[in-house]
């Protein structure tokens, strides 16, 4: 496993003010830790390496370098999970807190990364970007 992305979703209370406008009109919600979640998704993430290895492969259309294949095979498997996602979020309706206001996103929600530990032959792209530099 690389990493997991956690979802969580809030419900605001209506009696705290919402909003908070900032300089040039941005608009910053206020208190947003002291909301309750009413929901939490962990989606584990496994991350496929691509070493220097240039094997190339024939799929009948033509040839596929390795990094194509994993790029086709993330693209692919990405796609299936949203899908499944997406279906089990219409299906289990019950549990979601009413609407109470006319907000564009009703539910305030945080996304937060974390990733395993690193492995000495795994590149980041901080990694990337200072090599890039040098």
């Amino acid at each position: 496993m690389c990493g997991q992305v956690n979802v969580l979703f809030s419900v605001k209370d209506p009696s705290k003010p919402k909003k908070k406008s900032g300089w040039f009109g941005h608009v910053k919600e206020l208190a947003s830790k002291d909301m309750p979640v009413w929901e939490k998704w962990t989606v584990n993430v496994n991350c496929l390496s691509i070493s220097g290895d240039t094997d190339t492969l024939s799929d009948g259309d033509g040839i596929m370098n390795r990094a194509e294949r994993l790029l086709h095979l993330s693209a692919t498997s990405f796609e299936s999970n949203l899908l499944r996602i997406i279906e089990l979020v219409d299906k289990h309706k019950s549990h979601v807190p009413p609407i109470l206001s006319l907000d564009v996103a009703p539910f305030p929600y945080t996304i937060s990364v974390s990733s395993a530990q690193k492995r000495p032959d795994d590149e980041t792209w901080g990694d990337f970007i200072k090599k890039i530099m040098d």
